[in-house]
């Protein structure tokens, strides 16, 4: 009997039946929660079908808390779907969907299945079998130390894994603060690898590189979004939640204990709008940041524009003040005075420098990002921006 469910890890998949031929679904996550970013989850495994099946996905209407939020216009997914549904028979390797009709908050879709399950997602996920494998190479490595930051209010850990030689010049970049914008993670377990590989020698001896491939553990491998009272990204001043309060704490004993934070990187995913990708690298304006500072966020988001396959599109936060204030680069940067930026990884499009084009997005795309990413940062003059 053909079914799509959600009985898996990562699941997240309502099956409403069959008419006329068609399996209709739906993700059981509504789109009524306080980021609208939030809720862009749809996981769900189709069985009992060998060759040809249609699906009919149903997404949820914004509610008009979402549809009223700070970042006006990004709030209806269904608009993009066509840009970003893949398939996987083994949630490792995930393919783009072909063919999506989109009408209204509804897409149909032709896949095709040799009797194995097939799983169905909106965006690449990165699940808790990528986590595992991830941590279980860094901990085979004698280039890496593992510290556990914090506990999550459901008792997962939550972990920075330290590369390096042992120099005290530091950089460190964070993913996944929200549950479903799984570039982060993805991006940074490519930069991971390839810092342990002959390649990333040059790199680990310069400096020290921190990761927290996810930070929000209970949203991004439970599923529990309700779990946290506010935007994570909002809890850089009053660190309610033990997450941030972790990542605070570890970040400040490098400090206390004479490492030098040189750059802080918080990996995000940006928009619905089909005429904007969301994709950017943030700057800060003059009246918040000092000029040196600036002055570095420009520049290194030019030289990531120039060396890798990412947007040439800034933005500049001076309207958001307080959304910076309390955002991770507004605490790293007002308590350490370190250059932090928000670096924003498009849903549905992907930049590709050497036709001068935008396609849709795929898994291979964010992968090559993690070796980019490290070249430039490694070969960046951070020191010259220092005071």
């Amino acid at each position: 009997m053909a079914m799509m469910d959600e009985a898996f890890q990562g699941g997240c998949c309502v099956y409403l039946g069959e008419v006329n031929g068609e399996l209709h679904c739906r993700p059981h996550i509504t789109a009524d929660k306080h980021s609208g970013n939030l809720f862009y989850w749809f996981i769900g495994r189709l069985t009992g079908v060998t060759g040809e099946a249609r699906i009919c996905l149903h997404w949820p209407e914004t509610s008009e808390s979402v549809k009223n939020h700070v970042y006006g216009g990004n709030h209806n997914f269904a608009l993009v779907l066509d840009r970003d549904l893949f398939t996987s028979t083994d949630r490792k390797t995930w393919e783009r969907i072909e063919g999506v009709e989109l009408a209204g908050q509804e897409a149909r879709f032709t896949v095709t299945t040799d009797g194995r399950p097939l799983y169905i997602s909106v965006g690449v996920p990165f699940l808790q079998s990528d986590l595992q494998a991830l941590h279980e190479e860094a901990i085979a490595s004698p280039f890496v130390r593992v510290t556990e930051v914090a506990r999550t209010p459901h008792g997962r850990p939550v972990r920075v894994y330290a590369i390096g030689t042992g120099s005290k010049d530091c950089l460190y970049m964070q993913g996944m603060q929200h549950a479903s914008e799984w570039a982060g993670a993805r991006v940074i377990s490519a930069m991971m690898r390839y810092l342990l590989s002959e390649e990333g020698e040059p790199y680990r001896e310069r400096y020290t590189w921190h990761f927290c491939p996810i930070v929000n553990m209970d949203g991004s491998i439970g599923g529990l979004l309700e779990n946290h009272p506010k935007n994570m990204n909002r809890d850089w001043v009053d660190f309610q939640m033990p997450e941030t309060r972790g990542v605070r704490n570890y970040l400040t004993t490098l400090v206390n204990t004479g490492h030098r934070i040189l750059y802080g990187g918080d990996l995000h995913m940006g928009w619905s709008r089909r005429d904007n990708s969301g994709a950017c690298l943030t700057v800060y304006l003059p009246d918040y940041a000092d000029a040196r500072t600036v002055q570095c966020n420009e520049d290194f988001a030019d030289t990531v524009f120039a060396n890798t396959d990412y947007t040439d599109r800034k933005w500049y936060m001076g309207q958001d003040a307080e959304q910076v204030r309390l955002s991770f680069k507004g605490w790293l940067y007002t308590r350490f005075g370190a250059p932090a930026q928000t670096m924003e990884f498009s849903r549905h499009l992907y930049y590709i420098r050497a036709t001068d084009e935008w396609v849709p997005t795929a898994q291979c795309y964010e992968e090559a990002m993690g070796p980019g990413l490290v070249r430039v940062m490694g070969a960046f003059p951070w020191d010259a921006y220092r005071a």
